[in-house]
């Protein structure tokens, strides 16, 4: 060999030995795609009748996995348009689409790294470099396994567990689920077990939607690991918590999940209200439904106790975003005292209501818009009025507020008011969505349920044909007014409210 073909073989050496790590780098993040594994279902109940249908099972589950992969998916995206402009600071958070990340077969996987692997030791610099590259991408791989189970010989209820565990990455999360009741002799076990998937997958999407959300990408405020981490377990408790409702027959699973997931967001986020805040209304909802008064009791002091909590961590914000977040607080906290049936509690709650000023604007969001250059020293902004869906809800949950106390206290001034925000808050939420769904079913608004039906068909058709935001909030509160008018809505009679009480 020539000195200057010696030369040339250095100097290439060298040229890869500094373009190594930047390939490395470019060909990871060019094929880094979220890898999710599902496993096979295992049988783990130790009867042999079921082996003949565990294949369909199998891929029935991978189905649905990825089918509520999408329903999350779309969940998260609906939360994050409704607060990424909130007046705290953003919860929200992107969620990429991983239908296609779902991997159909363990297997193929561990014989496509192996292949890598195989091939690099063959294949010279370039065929190491994919091996590395395809070792580092595996590493950040997730594999979900599932496992039927039965507690003995003498119950014949099915449970199912479910585990998300990352290898490259301390994150794994294991649910186990069992069949709401005894088993319906006449039911069908593929139809038991069709049925049992059904949570399971859920709880695996939430799972893998929170592992996803772990990356720094995911998240427009940026912020630290540690931060990351408690906003998507924040968010998997969200989804949880909402989950209950979808699936009730196992909403004490979930709303056990969503309560673990928010103790954990509040121990990384020790200096934000909102799990502490979610938190509560877990214990709220527990306390509605819980059937030994001792439990009951418990569940509506943790809920009041949380309130507490996250209204002290909201003190914390500046204005106006404090004012409006401890005013939400504040009145979500009410609510439950009022429903606990604990006597302190409702007196508290009451004694905080007759000091209250009946406007509709103290429930509103504001903002503070900025003014640019020296115009903010001459004249400073002010805070405007926001007409949008987090303002819905705002209204929404203190037309709840006041409908309960009327029921209590008999008070006509309070009953119109209720009648006035759930108004509003139907005209600005004008997709047909949010409280036009929930107002003639929810219980806390059994004391505006006379003449309910009746004036929201009215009040749909005399919707303004603007944007609720380009409307003054004054104009909706007296069309408010008209139409309640219109469709005779008043004060219910004392049969009425008794008879549906007893309901």
């Amino acid at each position: 060999m020539s000195i200057a073909q010696g030369i040339l073989s250095i100097i290439g050496i060298a040229i890869s030995v500094l373009l190594a790590p930047l390939a490395l780098i470019l060909l990871i993040r060019n094929g880094y795609r979220e890898r999710i594994t599902i496993t096979n279902v295992c049988n783990g109940t130790g009867r042999a009748e079921l082996e003949a249908s565990m294949a369909d099972v199998s891929a029935n589950f991978r189905l649905v996995v990825e089918a509520e992969l999408e329903r999350v998916r779309k969940m998260v995206l609906k939360y994050h348009r409704k607060v990424q402009s909130a007046p705290d600071r953003c919860y929200g958070l992107e969620l990429p689409d991983m239908r296609n990340a779902v991997i159909a077969n363990q297997d193929d996987t561990l014989a496509s790294l192996l292949t890598s692997l195989d091939d690099g030791a063959r294949g010279g610099f370039a065929g190491q470099l994919q091996a590395v590259a395809e070792l580092i991408v595996q590493s950040r791989s997730v594999t979900v396994t599932a496992i039927l189970h039965q507690p003995d010989q003498h119950d014949d209820r099915l449970g199912i567990a479910v585990e998300v565990a990352c290898t490259g990455h301390p994150f794994a999360r294991s649910r186990l689920l069992w069949e709401a009741d005894r088993a319906d002799p006449q039911s069908a076990l593929p139809e038991r077990i069709k049925e049992l998937i059904q949570p399971a997958a859920r709880c695996v999407a939430i799972d893998l939607a929170s592992w996803v959300l772990r990356r720094r990408a995911r998240f427009s405020s940026g912020g630290g690991r540690r931060q990351r981490e408690g906003l998507a377990e924040n968010m998997a408790g969200l989804l949880m918590k909402a989950s209950s409702e979808t699936f009730a027959r196992y909403a004490n699973y979930f709303l056990r999940f969503a309560r673990d997931e928010f103790l954990a967001a509040a121990d990384k986020l020790p200096q934000d209200y909102q799990p502490h805040f979610n938190l509560a209304a877990v214990h709220e909802v527990a306390g509605k439904s819980a059937a030994g008064k001792n439990i009951r009791y418990g569940a509506f002091m943790s809920a009041v106790r949380e309130y507490r909590v996250a209204e002290r961590l909201a003190g914390r914000l500046p204005d106006p975003a404090k004012t409006t977040i401890k005013r939400t607080i504040k009145v979500r906290m009410v609510r439950t005292e009022l429903v606990s049936d604990i006597a302190r509690l409702k007196r508290e709650a009451l004694t905080w209501l007759w000091e209250q000023r009946l406007k509709v604007e103290l429930d509103c969001r504001t903002n503070r818009p900025r003014l640019q250059g020296p115009i903010r020293i001459i004249r400073p902004s002010h805070d405007q009025i926001v007409l949008d869906g987090l303002t819905s809800d705002y209204l929404y949950n203190s037309a709840c507020m006041y409908a309960i106390a009327a029921s209590i206290t008999r008070r006509p001034d309070w009953d119109h008011h209720a009648r006035r925000l759930l108004g509003t808050a139907l005209v600005i939420e004008a997709d047909g969505g949010g409280p036009w769904t929930r107002a003639n079913n929810d219980p806390d608004l059994r004391q505006l349920a006379w003449h309910l039906p009746e004036f929201m068909e009215v009040l749909r058709e005399a919707r303004p044909d603007s944007p609720a935001d380009e409307v003054p909030l004054s104009e909706i509160v007296q069309l408010v007014d008209d139409v309640a008018q219109a469709a005779c809505w008043r004060p219910a009679p004392g049969g009425f409210l008794q008879s549906v009480a007893a309901k």
